[in-house]
């Protein structure tokens, strides 16, 4: 899937992954900030912001999604921050190509499990216009 991204600033490059929820946006200010010594990629994700939507969502495929967004942007591996959802998409992609990512920052996630609970939110939110 290809994702919407924003890029800022110039140096090495940084991933930046928001969380559920959010988008490339949530990340402007702190982003143009890091952006004085990396340049700063940020992805939507799949079903957030301008990236497209889809039935499918689970980390591999999200993490699938990040890789083929590092292919398109020529990046062969960055530093790799991912917060909340991003942290766990984060990981995967760690898990999925551990040789693509310098470094690995996640924040307000650990590796725990949480699946059922990402699928009622989900389904909770499907009910609202």
């Amino acid at each position: 899937m290809i994702l919407e991204y924003a890029v800022l600033g110039r140096g090495k490059p940084l991933v930046i992954l928001h969380g559920l929820l959010g988008s490339s946006e949530n990340w402007n200010g702190t982003g143009s900030r890091l952006g004085a010594f990396y340049t700063v990629y940020v992805p939507d994700a799949r079903n957030h912001g301008r990236s497209p939507h889809t039935e499918e969502m689970n980390f591999p495929s999200m993490a699938g999604d990040v890789l083929e967004f590092m292919d398109a942007a020529g990046l062969a591996s960055c530093f790799l921050l991912g917060h909340s959802m991003g942290g766990k998409t984060a990981m995967e992609v760690a898990l999925q190509a551990p040789d693509r990512v310098n470094r690995l920052i996640v924040a307000d996630m650990g590796p725990a499990r949480h699946e059922a609970h990402f699928s009622d939110v989900l389904s909770a939110l499907d009910g609202y216009d």
